[in-house]
C-alpha cells in the first residue's frame, strides 16, 4: 500500500496513483464535492446535478447524497441520504467519532448521519431562524476534532472560521479568514484556508501563498502538498472548464502542475492508501498534462495580467480601467499588491509607453527600487529585475513616473485622460523563468 489521492470534481471522481497515472473512479452523479474517509470506507458527497445555477427555486429542489466506496477496491458499496429532508447545495463533509458531517449551504445547515444507526439529524449553527434557507453564511467546510466542531463560513465575500464546543454546540470564537474561502488546514499551528476569491492560501496570522485561479481542495502530507485550482467561471459554465492540481514541496516551493481537461472545477482532495491492483482495474483518465518546474498553459500561476478586470480593483484611484491587454497608471505612483512565493527571486514587467518623447518608469517593491525602464520615444519593453533577498508574502509593487501626460495634448486625439504608463503583465520567477 502507498498513498494515492482522490479528486472530487464537477464531472468526475478521479483517482491518482501519486506518480503519473490518473483513473476515472465514478461519473454521472456530479458535482462530486466533499470527501471523507473512515475505517474501510470513503464517503463522497454528490449533488446529483452538474449544471450549477444562482436560481434559488432550482437550488431549493436539489437532493444530494453520499456515495460510499470501499477504500481498498474502490467499489461503490452504498449510498446514504436522509428521508426527512434533502441535502441542498451540498458542500464539504467530514467524518469523526462514527458520525458523518455534511454542510448544506443553501440551508445554512449541517446534516449529521450516525453511521451505525443511519439516522440523520440537522444542526443550524447560527441562531437566526429567518436566515435558514437563505444561504446567508454559506457554510462549506466542517471539521470535528475532539472537543471542537469547526466551520468555515464562505459568506460570498469576507469569510469567517467558527469554533463550536462539541458537547454544547456553543459558539466559542470566530476569526476572519480569507475571501470566498474553502477548506480548513493548518499552516504550522495556525488555521489556514484557500482564499478562493483572491487566488491565495492564507492563515489567521497573515501568511499568504499565491496560487492564482480559484483554489479549492488541498492535501498536505509528509512529502508533498497538492492544491486544486480551477478556472474562474460563472456557475452555468463551470462544468465546461478544466482544472489544475498544483504540487508544492513541504516548504511551499512549486514543483509541478497536472492539467485535468474537461473535469470542471476541482472541489476536494483526499489522500488514501491505494492498492495498485484495484486502481488498475479502473479506466485511465485521458489527457492529463504534467509540467515539471514549469507552470501549465491554462492557469500559469505566476502572472498578474493587469488588463483583466479583477486585478487591482481595490486600487482604482491610481489606475484607469483595464483595456484587455494593459492598464494605464493614473498617478505619478501607482501601486498594486502581489504575493511573492518561496524561491521566487525575479520580477518581470511588460510595459507600454505612449508618450512621444523621453520618458521613464521606476519599479519598486514596497519602498525599495528594484529597477527602471527608459524610452526615447513611444514603445513597449519587457524587463526582469532581481527581488531583494528575504522578500516574501504580500508586497506592493509600485510604478513611479516623472509626470502624467494627456494624449489630447501630445497626440492630438480625443483622449483627455492623464496617463502614466501602460502595464501589461507583472510576473514572478525563479532565476530561471517559469511559465
Amino acid at each position: 500500500m502507498r498513498n494515492g489521492y482522490l479528486f472530487a470534481t464537477t464531472n468526475f471522481l478521479v483517482g491518482f496513483d501519486g506518480t503519473d497515472r490518473f483513473y476515472e473512479v465514478h461519473s454521472g452523479q456530479g458535482l462530486y464535492y466533499g470527501l471523507a474517509a473512515h475505517g474501510d470506507a470513503i464517503y463522497v458527497g454528490c449533488r446529483n446535478q452538474i449544471e450549477g445555477t444562482h436560481d434559488p427555486s432550482i437550488r431549493a429542489g436539489e437532493a444530494g447524497s453520499i456515495l460510499v466506496f470501499n477504500s481498498t477496491t474502490l467499489d461503490l458499496v452504498d449510498e446514504l441520504r436522509p428521508l426527512a429532508f434533502n441535502l441542498r447545495d451540498l458542500h464539504g463533509i467530514g467524518c469523526a467519532e462514527g458520525r458523518l458531517w455534511v454542510t448544506c449551504s443553501f440551508d445554512d445547515a449541517v446534516a449529521i448521519c450516525d453511521l451505525k444507526t443511519r439516522e440523520w439529524t440537522r444542526w443550524y449553527p447560527m441562531p437566526s431562524e429567518p436566515a435558514r434557507g437563505c444561504d446567508t453564511y454559506h457554510f462549506n467546510t466542517v471539521q470535528s476534532t475532539g472537543n471542537r466542531i469547526r466551520l468555515l463560513a464562505h459568506q460570498n465575500g469576507p469569510s469567517h472560521l467558527l469554533d463550536y464546543d462539541a458537547s454544547s454546540w456553543d459558539l466559542v470564537r470566530s476569526a476572519s479568514l480569507g475571501h470566498q474561502a474553502h477548506d480548513i488546514i493548518l499552516h504550522g499551528e495556525s488555521p489556514a484556508t484557500c482564499s478562493s476569491g483572491e487566488g491565495l492560501l492564507v492563515d489567521v496570522d497573515g501568511w499568504a501563498l499565491r496560487t492564482g485561479g480559484f483554489p479549492r481542495g488541498i492535501s498536505i502530507s509528509d512529502d508533498r502538498i497538492l492544491v486544486g485550482i480551477s478556472q474562474i467561471a460563472v456557475r452555468e459554465e463551470r462544468h465546461r472548464t478544466s482544472a489544475i492540481v498544483r504540487e508544492f514541496d513541504t516548504g511551499w516551493r512549486f514543483v509541478s502542475d497536472f492539467l485535468l481537461r474537461n473535469v470542471g472545477m476541482i472541489l476536494s482532495i483526499l489522500p488514501f492508501p491505494i492498492d495498485d491492483r484495484s486502481i488498475e482495474r479502473l479506466a485511465p483518465f485521458p489527457g492529463v498534462e504534467h509540467t515539471v518546474d514549469q507552470f501549465n498553459r491554462v492557469l500559469p500561476g505566476n502572472v498578474y495580467a493587469l488588463g483583466e478586470r479583477p486585478v487591482i480593483a481595490s486600487l482604482a484611484p491610481e489606475w484607469h480601467m483595464p483595456e484587455v491587454t494593459h492598464r494605464w497608471t493614473a498617478a505619478r505612483e501607482a501601486r498594486f499588491e502581489v504575493v511573492i512565493n518561496p524561491d521566487e527571486n525575479m520580477l518581470a514587467v511588460e510595459v507600454l509607453n505612449g508618450f512621444p518623447g523621453s520618458y521613464h518608469v521606476s519599479v519598486f517593491i514596497d519602498d525599495r527600487e528594484i529597477g527602471s525602464v527608459q524610452w526615447r520615444e513611444a514603445g513597449q519593453d519587457c524587463r526582469a529585475f532581481p527581488i531583494p533577498p528575504g522578500t516574501l508574502g504580500r508586497k506592493h509593487v509600485s510604478f513611479r513616473v516623472p509626470h502624467l501626460w494627456q494624449p489630447s495634448l501630445w497626440l492630438g486625439t480625443a483622449d483627455e485622460r492623464k496617463l502614466g504608463i501602460g502595464i501589461m503583465k507583472v510576473s514572478l520567477h525563479r532565476s530561471k523563468p517559469m511559465g
